[in-house]
């Protein structure tokens, strides 16, 4: 296999999956497809065996032009289990490409921290991405700037993502006006970013979008203001029958503090509860267009609506009291005969139901 420049032998199976690499060439013990007997024949302690997991599964192979992708998908729990990568053979000549990321905790780049072999000439699109509290800030090595990165394989290459952290915290949330209420009554959702927990030069709001959902079977749309704050942008109100409301705003000088951005009315239709969800696709500092998204969190509103109330009055008529004496007040009784009925006042009463 070696003379024929096989990468990878899968066989099996095995009733394990189990993941071995002998002299560059991959192993892969294909896993028992239903509930069974492990047999156990590999155990990650011999030489060539880096990962053994027992259970039933499929393998997920996907193959690209630059690496094959196996993931291992076991049949009791949701999500990968176990993924690796195997690149081609590549036959002439060959240089390598070292990609890495400063700090280790700032991002991830792709093709992922380490080396790879590429043929001489090829191409290779370099791409970074933040991790939650950091921003891209720029590359080093065969790349620079903050663009694109593609890196020509006319000799060994490195490259370096540099990741800076964003100080500070922003906040906002969708507060109701009211979070109790009944069929019929109106609430005013209010939309705020806080930016003071922001340092300088990242502490004025420069752009957003957002949107809010709401439950339509409790909550109906009745009006919107906004942007606020000196913010310009647009609204989309095509979803709002379906619960839903998208908005942008710009502001080129920026906001600073607790901005107000957004409002929105909706009324009472349905007994019930309805998360008031916020979320952002978007949100930049004005002037140094800093990425706020990654330190960004969002508090969500909730609204109760409860069940309508009615209220019945009931006129009752006079009770009666049976007396003989003939010393009854002749206003208020019956003559039956001899007997008379005293007939005892009473008053409205007021009866509620829910």
């Amino acid at each position: 296999m070696i003379d024929n420049h096989v990468s990878a032998f899968f066989h099996g199976h095995d009733h394990q999956y189990a993941y071995e690499v002998r002299d560059g060439i991959v192993y892969q013990s294909m896993p028992r497809p239903s509930i069974g007997l492990d047999f156990n024949y590999y155990s990650e302690s011999d030489p060539y065996t880096e990962r053994v997991i027992g259970n039933s599964g499929h393998l997920r192979v996907t193959v690209t032009p630059n690496q094959t992708t196996v993931e291992y998908v076991r049949s009791n729990q949701t999500g990968v289990s176990h993924s690796y990568t195997i690149e081609p053979y590549i036959s002439g000549p060959t240089h390598v490409l070292t990609t890495a990321v400063d700090p280790a905790a700032g991002g991830t780049i792709s093709p992922a921290a380490g080396t790879h072999t590429y043929p001489q000439g090829q191409t290779v699109e370099v791409t970074a991405t933040p991790n939650q509290g950091y921003e891209f800030d720029h590359w080093s090595g065969a790349c620079t700037g903050d663009g694109t990165c593609s890196v020509t394989m006319t000799a060994d290459r490195s490259v370096t993502a540099n990741f800076a952290a964003v100080a500070g915290n922003v906040s906002s949330a969708a507060t109701p006006s009211d979070s109790t209420l009944t069929a019929g009554e109106s609430v005013v959702v209010t939309i705020n970013v806080d930016m003071s927990e922001v340092e300088a030069p990242y502490d004025a709001l420069g752009s957003f979008t957002a949107s809010l959902a709401w439950n339509p079977a409790v909550l109906a749309f009745d009006s919107y203001s906004g942007p606020l704050a000196g913010f310009t942008g647009a609204v989309n109100t095509a979803n709002v029958g379906s619960g839903q409301i998208v908005f942008n705003g710009a502001n080129f000088n920026g906001a600073t503090g607790n901005i107000v951005t957004f409002q929105v009315t909706l009324h009472a239709i349905g007994a019930g509860t309805s998360d008031l969800d916020l979320e952002y696709s978007a949100m930049a500092a004005a002037t140094t267009f800093k990425n706020l998204w990654s330190i960004l969190t969002v508090n969500d509103g909730l609204v109760t609506v409860g069940a309508p109330q009615y209220t019945l009055t009931v006129g009752v008529s006079p009770s009666c009291l049976l007396y003989t004496s003939d010393a009854a007040d002749d206003l208020l009784c019956v003559d039956l005969g001899g007997r008379r009925i005293i007939k005892n006042k009473t008053t409205d009463t007021i009866a509620t139901h829910m």
